[in-house]
Parts: structure tokens; C-alpha cells; sequence
């Protein structure tokens, strides 16, 4: 009895650690960190996930905030491997450019391992990958010029990536 209690508790215990929860979004980024990005306190962080894409066996989860009439976002994608994020990326980029009604995302240097900015009216996106990992910072709502959003989101998206 005592040794099959102690190799269910060995068991359960390497199981835990090799194969960890995915990163929290919620956790990435402080209230305080997102207030002094922009300009207002948050409500508290709502996750959704992790859940598993059936098709490519991506964990993905998300957090959101209300932050006055706006509303951000942080989701983390946990690929198999870096080259499947990387090249996520990139097919999000492309997807944009082709469709008429997406916002249009362009590569950018200086976020992770390769990162992609959008902007429009209606939302302003970080979008960045660092090792397995895919990070969407996004902020949704009448934001008028998206674009000066940039460097706001940015700094939220360089904090969170250092906490994955």
C-alpha cells in the first residue's frame, strides 16, 4: 500500500513539472504597469483558457481589462516548438495585408524574437514571439489616432515577454 501511494505521489509530481501550466496572462503585467501605460486604472484582469487548439495543439489563453472606455488584451499561444511560433507570426502578417477589413500589421525590430504593430481607430497590436511563445497586446474602442498607442502597448508587450 505505502509503495503504490509513493509512486502515484512520484508520478503526479514528475507529470507537474514536465509538463508546467502555461503562463497566466493575467500575471504579465501589473494594474499599476497598465495604469502607467495608459493613463488609467484597470478593472481586474478576467482570464479565459488555457485551452488547446484542436488542430495545432496550441495552448492559448487570455486576460482582459477594462481600462476606462477601452478594453486591452493579452493572450499567450504556447506552440510545440519556436519555429512554429515564428511562423505563426508571420502568417498573421501576411492574413493582414490580404484582408480588406483586418488591420494592417508590419514587422517590427526591437520586441522579442520578431514582433508585428497595427493600428486603426478601432484598435491598436503588439503582436510578438519569444521562444514557443506567440504574445497579442491588444487595445480595443473608439481610440481616434491608434496610433498613439504604440509605444504605450509596446512597453506592456516588453514587460510581459520578459515574465514568459
Amino acid at each position: 500500500m505505502t509503495t503504490d501511494l509513493l509512486a502515484t505521489l512520484l508520478t503526479t509530481q514528475f507529470l507537474l513539472f514536465s509538463h508546467p501550466a502555461p503562463p497566466d496572462p493575467c500575471g504579465l503585467v501589473s494594474s499599476t504597469e497598465i495604469a502607467s501605460a495608459l493613463g488609467s486604472k484597470p478593472s481586474p484582469g478576467r482570464t479565459v483558457g488555457p485551452s488547446v487548439d484542436e488542430e495545432t495543439g496550441t495552448k492559448v489563453s487570455a486576460c482582459s481589462w477594462k481600462v476606462d472606455d477601452l478594453f486591452l488584451s493579452i493572450d499567450v499561444d504556447e506552440f510545440r516548438t519556436a519555429a512554429a511560433a515564428a511562423a505563426a507570426l508571420t502568417e498573421s502578417g501576411k492574413l493582414s495585408m490580404e484582408v480588406e477589413e483586418v488591420m494592417k500589421l508590419s514587422p517590427q525590430a526591437g520586441l522579442g524574437d520578431g514582433a508585428l504593430w497595427g493600428a486603426s481607430p478601432e484598435g491598436a497590436l503588439w503582436g510578438a514571439v519569444k521562444g514557443k511563445y506567440m504574445l497579442n497586446v491588444a487595445l480595443a474602442g473608439e481610440l481616434g489616432d491608434g496610433g498613439r498607442y504604440r509605444d504605450p502597448l509596446k512597453r506592456l508587450a516588453s514587460l510581459a515577454l520578459t515574465r514568459l
